[in-house]
């Protein structure tokens, strides 16, 4: 999406709330994209090693970082478990797409 920029959260963050800390918005469809969704970002922008790489699932909350456990990315395939800006999940640090609000 025009203007998004990559950010990452505290541990237990919704992307809306690391989105709004910089008086931004979540961008539901920037979750999706591959520039967000990947690993290599992840390590990137939360400035972290991920040591495993986890493509195989699909949760909310991910793309994110388990300290101890990994990367997570989003496997997309079920639209029950699509990400959002609203999940969190005290164990993670989400990789978040904010965009600047509409005005």
């Amino acid at each position: 999406p025009p203007g998004m920029r990559v950010g990452g959260g505290h541990q237990g963050q919704s992307c809306d709330e690391v989105c709004a800390h910089s008086k931004m918005n979540c961008s539901a469809d920037g979750l999706r994209v591959t520039p967000v969704n990947t690993c290599a970002s992840i390590e990137r922008f939360l400035g972290i090693k991920c040591g495993r790489c986890d493509i195989d699932r699909s949760h909310p909350a991910f793309p994110g970082h388990w300290p101890g456990k990994g990367c997570f990315i989003n496997y997309l395939h079920d639209p029950a478990l699509m990400p959002t800006c609203a999940a969190k999940d005290p164990r993670w640090r989400r990789l978040c797409p904010c965009v600047p609000p509409v005005t």
